[in-house]
Parts: C-alpha cells; structure tokens; sequence
C-alpha cells in the first residue's frame, strides 16, 4: 500500500482510513472490506475516491467486481486504481477493465485448480488435509500431515461408539451418557451424529467423486479409534434402511490390516488367487502399483514363531506383578516432574498473553503484530496442553490395562490357538502398536504398547533366572527391544 499512500501525497488527497487486509480477494466477504463499505455508507457522499494499488487486491472475480463497483458508486464514491488506472467514465475502458479483473479470476481459478488436486493426491495416499475431529490432534509426520490420538478423549469416544453399534441405545441417549453438558467433553446432538457418520474414526479418509473418479475409501495415515466394522455396523443403524455390506474376515488372512509393506511402507491387504487347477490360494500383498506379494501361509505360520517369544510362564505372574508396582511409581515421579515443567511454562505463556493485551490496549503495538504473536501464544498453548493430558493419562492408562495383559500372555500360545478369528485379532491388537513387516522370511519391526513393553523387553532374563527377587530388580530395561526381534529399520 506504499505507491497508494505516496500516489496520495503528490496528488494532495486527504486520506479519511486506511485499510488494511491479508485476506484472499476471491470474493468480497472479507472483514476488513465490509468495515470499508460500512465507513462508506455512513460517509456518503464525502469519500471522492476509494484508492487500491492492482485490481487483483480489489477483488479476483469479474462478475462480484462489476456489481460492487455499482454499488460503490451509488454511494458517491470512485474507485481508483493507482498501478492500473482506468477512466471510468470512459464506455471503451472497460474492455481493459474486463481485462484486469478477469485474470486475476482466472489465475484464483487455476490456483484452486492446483490446491484441489494437490489435496486429492495427498489423501490418496493416506494424508489427513482438514482440521482434526474431536478426539484427534493435527500433527506431521515425515511433512506429512495426519492425526494423533487424544488418548483421555479417544477412550470415550470408542466406549460411546461402541456401545451405539449394539442398536440397543438411541443416538441422543448416547450422547447425553458420554457427552452431556455436564462433562467436559459437550457435544450437540448434531456434532455426535457426525461423528457416528465420520469415517476418520475407524482410519479412514473418504475422497469424495469427481467426474473422472468415482468416490473411493482408504486407509489413512492416522490410527483408527474404533474398527471399521463398528464404523459399518454404525451407519447401518444411522441410516435406518440403508444396509452396508461388512467385509467378511477369513481365517486365512487373519492378518490383514496388521501387515506394512516392506517395499513402499503401505498398509498389505489379502486376498484369494486362483490357480490353474481351480485351487483357491490366499496371499498378503500390497496395492496401487507395488508388486510385494507372499503366500498368506507362510506369514501366518512365521507369527506363532513370533509369540513363542512373548509367552509368559504361570510362575512368573507375581514377579511380573511385584516388578510392575516399582517401575510405575519411577515413572509416575518423572511423568509429575514433566508434568509441572508445563504447567509453568503454561503460566509464562499466559502471563505473555496478558502482557500483549496491555501492549495493545495502551496502543504500543500494532494490531497485526499482536495478532501474530498473540497466534503463537495460542498455538504453543494448545501444544503444551495436549501434551499435559496425553501425560495425566499415560500412567493411568499402563496401570489399567497391565494386568489383563499379564493375564493374557500367561500360556499365550495355548490361548492364542484356541481364540477364534476376533479374539485372535484382538490378542495381536493388544501386543503391537505399529504394523508388523515381513521381510526375508521373518518379521523385522514390531513396536509394543507401552506395558507390552515392560513386560517383554527383558523376558530372556526371566528364563534365566531362579530368583524372583533376581528377577524383581533386573526387569523392564527399556532401553532394547526384547530378543528375538530385529530392531526397527525404517
């Protein structure tokens, strides 16, 4: 706006306000343009010129432009344009006014052209491109934007969810048992419906149809906070009359959804090929153009081998149990000390903020530099928060679960063989947190939840051991993976 201030100064014109805005000039619903058309109103017939410095800051669309220049005019007041001038009262100019405005839209155009696209293709391929939903947090991995668990808000919203899918309960009736106004997690009837409808929850990312493609649902980068088959299950009870037909899981390929490729790092599916003689044979592979593929046979089998290792023998129960109780009260004294480091650093940020708005209120800074800082205020706030509750809950959450995991892995492999297809995918859910990559005949990553993790990482001394008061203090070393497994080479 310097050439519009300066074109005022040699032409002796009086500036009245001075406006200022870094929305988009797509269209003219900006604020800073509607306080301008206000002053105008309010001022008509006292403005001569409302002055800009390109067209393409007055606004990108040709059709809105022809119409507010109408209406500005109406009020008394003439447009200007000090790097493009334009006699207005001249009929032949506005061929060349056209013009000004019409690129301008055409370059708006191609540019949301290039974001759609460009927004399409990273969905494809797994990326979350909007505002994280209630129960997630917006993050980047590798520059890749996607979701992170929100773990005190995710166990609320899979119980809520679940217990929806029995279509025992209404979804109102839901919603006012985990989400009434009286918790702290309020949601409207309208924002529970959409989150029952919303296929983010069980992993997925839905790119809606174009006129080339058809409307597709993928796997997403981010983890699922309920299964797809509740997500399904769900709709159907949504949506009344309307049937969704849920995959079928079959026992041979009890292991998809739990497998990356070793190749491009993309979740493996599985499914039946047919061989010359008619025999139906089963296979994990990968998709959209990778050509990893191995016998479904072979991998299952090599998982039994992977568990023999995570199986705990009865009489090591109470050790477990007695080591537990000393590393989490270790923990839960750092998990307090980090937890206090951010509530100060919470009460820097606020006592920053409250110095901001006195800055502002006695007009010692400039209303855009304390929305800037006052943005990052907010952002690192935001950031320092999320951290505090996923802390508040982590102790929480190992202690919940380490016995029913203890429970679990006693005679595991017993267990295991004798669960059926769900269960089974339920015992692999509990154990590993990332999925689990086959490659050169074995498995070579496997990431442990948190207390899967305290038990295994030292089983081998477990078997070594005759003493449980030896055993007692030699467990849950944290620092290498437990034997057996290669480490992560991603």
């Amino acid at each position: 706006m310097h050439n519009g201030l300066r074109y005022c100064a040699l032409n002796n014109i009086d500036i009245r306000e001075h406006y200022r805005e870094d929305y988009s000039a797509k269209d003219f619903d900006r604020p800073e343009f509607r306080k301008l058309l206000t002053y105008l109103s309010e001022n008509k017939g006292k403005i001569d010129y409302l002055i800009f410095t390109k067209w393409d800051r007055f606004s990108r669309n040709l059709g809105e432009s022809i119409t507010m220049i109408k209406q500005i005019k109406a009020l008394k007041t003439d447009v200007l344009c000090v790097e493009q001038p334009i006699d207005m009262n001249n009929p032949d100019n506005k061929v060349l006014l056209a013009v000004y405005l019409i690129l301008p839209e055409v370059e708006n155009d191609k540019i949301s052209s290039r974001t759609k696209d460009g927004m399409r293709k990273a969905m494809k391929e797994g990326v979350f491109t909007g505002i994280a939903p209630f129960g997630y947090k917006n993050i980047r991995i590798d520059k890749k934007s996607t979701l992170q668990i929100i773990p005190e808000r995710a166990l609320i919203i899979k119980n809520a969810l679940t217990k929806y899918s029995t279509g025992l309960y209404s979804a109102n009736e839901i919603r006012q048992e985990f989400f009434s106004k009286s918790s702290s997690k309020y949601l409207a009837k309208q924002s529970f419906i959409n989150m029952v409808r919303n296929p983010t929850y069980a992993g997925k990312i839905f790119i809606k149809g174009t006129e080339i493609e058809p409307e597709k649902m993928i796997n997403g980068l981010h983890p699922e906070i309920i299964s797809y088959s509740i997500f399904l299950k769900n709709q159907e009870i949504i949506n009344g009359k309307k049937k969704f037909k849920i995959q079928k899981q079959r026992p041979e390929l009890l292991l998809r959804g739990f497998l990356e490729c070793p190749i491009c790092g993309d979740r493996l599916t599985g499914s039946l090929s047919r061989s010359r003689n008619g025999t139906l044979h089963p296979y994990y592979h990968c998709q959209h153009g990778c050509t990893y593929r191995e016998p479904a046979f072979e991998i299952n089998s090599e998982i039994l081998q992977l568990f023999s290792i995570f199986e705990l023998k009865p009489e090591w129960e109470k050790v477990l149990k007695l080591a537990m109780k000393g590393t989490l009260k270790t923990n839960d004294a750092d998990r307090i000390n980090s937890i206090k480091m951010i509530d100060k650093r919470i009460d820097e940020i606020n006592s920053r903020k409250n110095h901001l708005d006195n800055l502002l209120m006695d007009n010692k800074i400039l209303p855009e530099n304390y929305s800037e800082l006052n943005k990052k205020c907010e952002t690192e706030l935001f950031q320092l928060k999320s951290e505090k509750i996923i802390l508040s809950a982590e102790n929480n959450n190992i202690s919940m679960h380490f016995d029913k995991i203890i429970n679990t892995h006693v005679n595991l492999m017993n267990l295991y063989n004798l669960s059926d297809l769900d269960d089974k995918r339920s015992i692999l859910g509990s154990i590993f947190v990332k999925k689990l990559i086959y490659s050169e005949k074995k498995y070579r990553t496997a990431n442990l939840h948190k207390s899967a993790e305290l038990i295994f990482n030292n089983i081998n001394k477990l078997q070594n051991m005759d003493k449980k008061k030896e055993a007692k203090n030699s467990l849950f070393n944290l620092d290498a993976p437990p034997s057996g497994l290669e480490p992560e080479t991603l």
